[in-house]
């Protein structure tokens, strides 16, 4: 996978493969690809990554498209960043946000932000600047630009070569679906406590009633032959919600956290429509 990614699926790709149904020439779309994980994990023949994040989806694409554009802004600032982290890591975050213009340097200031911040935690105030502080062992080998950091972006970059990109709201997208393709939605969690919700990828953040329209819109999917698996929380609200839904518990653990100590596997669920497995 090419960024870290509040609610990554990173490590429950081997559990979510034996649910994706053969595809038949149908596509695979991710309809809120985050960070993708699953699509990085797997071999689609078609594969659609869509996110309304523009500045995510700008960077899947200068890495598909401009890559070598992109090494020009971002080796420099690995350089830097492991002579003075503090001041490199700041002024990259203001140079950030002064403009919203989508390019390869703001492709590149995207990585670099994503590599060296707390945690991996891309958020986003209401002005939607990203506000997350520098990691705190940011000289630590997970925070240095290695050969092998840079290799992993060029796999990336090839993988994306495979994938088509867009850019739209959720259900902008899912009306894009066709009967016969796949859609996998991860969604923002319903949270399981009023202290473990997270939605501020973008600033607009994503509410209960968002929850309910992607409902709606999922089952408007299976009505037309659309296949569908959706990831949520474990909760008596996401169960009501996709009635009707084959559901299934897997237990997950839980990737964001202060320390590792406090990361703890919980049940979350996976929702299919339109297949049945086996």
């Amino acid at each position: 996978m090419l960024l870290k990614w509040v609610g990554s699926k990173r490590r429950l790709c081997k559990k979510l493969i034996p649910f994706i149904p053969p595809l038949h020439g149908g596509r695979y779309i991710e309809a809120m690809a985050g960070g993708a994980a699953l699509f990085f994990f797997m071999h689609a023949k078609r594969p659609v990554l869509n996110d309304s994040n523009r500045d995510l989806i700008n960077c899947y694409t200068c890495v598909r498209d401009s890559l070598s554009e992109v090494w020009t802004y971002l080796e420099p600032l690995g350089d830097a960043f492991s002579i003075d982290p503090e001041t490199v890591y700041s002024e990259a975050r203001k140079r950030f946000n002064e403009t919203d213009r989508c390019d390869v340097e703001r492709a590149a200031l995207m990585l670099f932000l994503n590599r060296t911040c707390f945690n991996g935690l891309w958020r986003v105030n209401k002005k939607g600047h990203f506000n997350s502080p520098i990691g705190r062992s940011a000289k630590s080998e997970y925070y240095t630009f290695s050969d092998a950091y840079y290799t992993s972006i060029e796999v990336a970059s090839r993988k994306l070569e495979t994938a088509e990109l867009w850019c739209l709201d959720v259900e902008q997208a899912l009306m894009k679906a066709h009967k016969g393709d796949f859609v996998y939605l991860d969604p923002p969690y319903i949270p399981i406590s009023k202290t473990s919700s997270f939605v501020d990828f973008t600033k607009e953040g994503f509410s209960e009633a968002d929850q309910r329209r992607l409902a709606e819109a999922a089952r408007g999917l299976v009505d037309r032959g659309v296949k569908v698996l959706i990831s949520n929380s474990d909760t008596p609200l996401t169960r009501d919600l996709y009635q009707g839904f084959h559901i299934h518990e897997i237990s997950a653990p839980r990737s964001v956290g202060a320390s590792g100590s406090t990361r703890k596997k919980v049940s979350e669920l996976l929702l299919t429509g339109g297949y049945s497995l086996g």
